[in-house]
């Protein structure tokens, strides 16, 4: 049905104009046009994609028409998917993606396009639920206080991930692969120890049972992934406490040394 077809339908639909409405699915080339299809005195709705939003304003500005946001009780799911795609159509316009194209090119080769996409996207979500749960939570006590600000600094602990830099991971790699499968933030993760087979990585100690339940089993670059607290320096992190005494020697401050 053309705009002048509608504008008939609309005129001959009955004796009740005031439940009369006409509605545009995609929006009208111009304003003529949309002047043909919403000119009858009729109420009007035009569904859109976001992207056509900035040509129906033109449009609607030439034409003479006030243009006014649906009203619709939406889901809080429905609005969050909403600003997920915002964030990501607002990086897409207006920043410089060229360098993220060399670094993910690799995973697109791997993998395709879209399930890349679908990953990033699913790791933001991951990092702004995070970012919403932490900003939900009430202040800590000045004992368990985070950062400098609290009055102390987080405790870290070591963890081991069976990958290294012979399956072609660099510390950026394994960076992403611990924030987005996990949802923790990246400043929650410290030093990255690249090996060839394996890497050491240094957590906040509240978050490291959530990294290694998140890691393991999972794949990256074709290889499954096991994780766990390191065992050559404990769960503390410090080396001490947890490591393998030397051949030969005693321990020295507790007399549970070899003879």
């Amino acid at each position: 049905m053309d705009a002048g077809q509608a504008r008939k339908a609309a005129d001959g639909a009955g004796p009740e104009p005031a439940r009369r409405a006409v509605v545009s699915v995609g929006t009208p080339v111009d304003a003529d046009e949309l002047d043909r299809r919403h000119g009858g005195g009729y109420p009007g709705l035009v569904l859109l994609h976001g992207r056509e939003l900035p040509h129906l304003r033109r449009i609607a500005g030439e034409a003479g028409y006030d243009l006014e946001p649906a009203a619709e009780d939406r889901n809080p799911m429905d609005v969050q998917v909403a600003a997920l795609r915002e964030t990501v159509e607002s990086a897409v316009e207006n920043s410089d993606l060229l360098p993220w194209h060399v670094v993910l090119e690799p995973l697109v080769e791997a993998h395709g396009a879209r399930t890349v996409a679908a990953a990033l996207a699913r790791a933001l979500r991951a990092r702004q639920l995070e970012e919403a749960r932490d900003a939900s939570r009430p202040a800590r006590g000045t004992g368990a206080s985070m950062g400098s600000e609290g009055g102390g600094p987080q405790a870290f602990v070591r963890l081991f991930i069976s990958v290294g830099s012979r399956d072609g991971l660099g510390p950026g790699d394994l960076l992403g692969a611990i924030t987005g499968e996990s949802g923790i933030r990246g400043d929650q993760v410290g030093r990255i120890d690249l090996r060839d087979t394996f890497t050491r990585v240094d957590v906040e100690e509240e978050v490291a049972e959530r990294v290694i339940r998140a890691l393991n089993g999972v794949s990256i670059r074709g290889r499954s992934v096991r994780a766990d607290f390191d065992r050559s320096t404990g769960r503390s992190g410090s080396g001490q406490g947890g490591g393998t005494p030397r051949k030969g020697g005693s321990s020295r401050g507790g007399g549970g040394g070899r003879r």
